[in-house]
């Protein structure tokens, strides 16, 4: 292990340096264009992002929309074509 050297506390870069309200504020101005964008980006990146999508299954009433993985609705976007 290192020796430490300095006299001060460093931050453990815990906390957010933004305020909860204003990143509220700034992710419900985002359009429904680009919450999309993100998601397909992230998906092409390969990070499988959740999506929300109309329940297949019309015998489940109770749950009109459900949460799946890009990879299990979209496919593999290694394997995707453009």
């Amino acid at each position: 292990m290192a020796i430490k050297t300095r006299k001060q506390l460093t931050s453990k870069g815990v906390h957010s340096s933004y305020s909860k309200s204003l990143v509220r504020k700034m992710r419900s101005e985002r359009t429904a264009g680009q919450r999309l964008q993100f998601i397909i980006n992230a998906w092409r990146k390969l990070q499988n992002p959740w999506i929300t999508v109309e329940n297949p299954s019309k015998e489940q009433t109770n749950r009109k929309f459900i949460r799946v993985r890009t990879n299990d609705w979209w496919g593999n976007p290694k394997f995707a074509k453009e």
